[in-house]
C-alpha cells in the first residue's frame, strides 16, 4: 500500500502533486515505504521472469474461449481482431441481449460490461465505438477478463453457463 512505479522518459519533465520534503528528485515528499519497495521490487522480478510464460497460457486460454463462443453460442460476434490484444482480455456482444441481463444472470462469474474506470457509466463504450461497434452492439457486449488463476476447466464451466444464460434470457425477451 502507498507504493508505485513511475517511469519517465528521458528529456520530459514531472510536475509534483504535492510539495515539500524534496523527495525522487522534488517529484514526491514523504518519507519512502522501504518494505512495500522493497516487496514490489520482488513482485515485478516475479512477473517479469514468468510474463512470457503467462502470455502465452492466457492467449491460449483466451482463444478457447473465443472459438467455443463462436462455435457453440448463436448470435456472438467478438469484438476487435483476434491477434493484436492483451492476451487476457476478450470482448463478444450477444445479439438480442443486453449485458446487464446476461451479467445478472451469470451468478458464478464476475462479468463487466466495460472497463473499471467506466464502472457505473451507462455511455456506450468509446473504445467499442472506436473500432466500429453500434450502439445496440455496444449495449450487448460483455469484456472477460482472464488472468493467472483461471483454467481450461473454469473456461469450459463459463461458456456452459453462459451457454444456459442466454437461451433462457432470449426466451424470455421472445415472449
Amino acid at each position: 500500500k502507498g507504493v508505485g512505479a513511475l517511469f519517465v522518459r528521458r528529456g520530459r519533465r514531472v510536475e509534483p502533486i504535492t510539495m515539500g520534503g524534496g523527495q525522487e528528485r522534488n517529484v514526491r515528499s514523504g518519507t519512502v515505504n522501504v518494505p512495500g519497495v522493497v516487496g514490489m521490487g520482488a513482485a515485478l522480478e516475479l512477473c517479469a521472469a514468468l510474463m512470457a510464460d503467462e502470455i502465452g497460457r492466457l492467449t491460449t486460454l483466451r482463444n478457447r474461449l473465443w472459438d467455443r463462443l463462436v462455435a457453440e453460442i448463436s448470435g456472438i460476434e467478438i469484438n476487435g481482431p483476434r491477434e493484436g490484444r492483451l492476451a487476457g482480455n476478450l470482448n463478444a456482444s450477444f445479439a438480442r441481449l443486453e449485458s446487464d441481463a446476461l451479467i445478472m444472470a451469470m451468478r458464478r462469474f464476475s462479468l463487466s460490461s466495460g472497463s473499471a474506470c467506466s464502472s457505473g457509466d451507462r455511455d456506450v463504450s468509446p473504445t467499442l465505438k472506436a473500432i466500429g461497434c453500434d450502439d445496440a452492439r455496444a449495449f450487448s457486449s460483455i469484456r472477460f477478463g482472464l488472468g493467472r488463476s483461471n483454467t481450461d476447466q473454469q473456461i469450459d464451466l463459463l461458456v456452459e453457463d453462459l451457454k444456459r444464460s442466454v437461451s433462457r434470457l432470449r426466451e424470455i425477451s421472445a415472449a
